[in-house]
């Protein structure tokens, strides 16, 4: 578990690990999650977590179409702005 890839996050109450950001990305695979609680007397865990990159590239690739319909418009917006700004 000691991957570059992995981190720890060390969190104060067991209960804040209901973050809905962790819960989230979890359900999603674009990580694992492995919770230790290392000190049985202390109100502290450990979060271990491994990127999934499939997972992430699987994602990238869901929004490349997106990214390519907004692109146009950003491109419309900023010659408007430049215009605007000339004036």
């Amino acid at each position: 578990m000691s991957r570059k890839s992995d981190r720890i996050f060390q969190l104060r109450k067991p209960q804040e690990f209901k973050s809905a950001f962790l819960i989230i990305i979890n359900k999603a695979g674009i990580y694992s999650l492995a919770i230790v609680q290392p000190y049985a007397s202390k109100k502290i865990i450990e979060i271990y977590y491994h990127r999934n990159t499939q997972k992430m590239k699987e994602i990238d690739a869901w929004l490349e179409p997106f990214r390519q319909l907004w692109e146009g418009h950003f491109d419309q917006l900023d010659t408007l702005l430049d215009k605007l700004k000339k004036q």
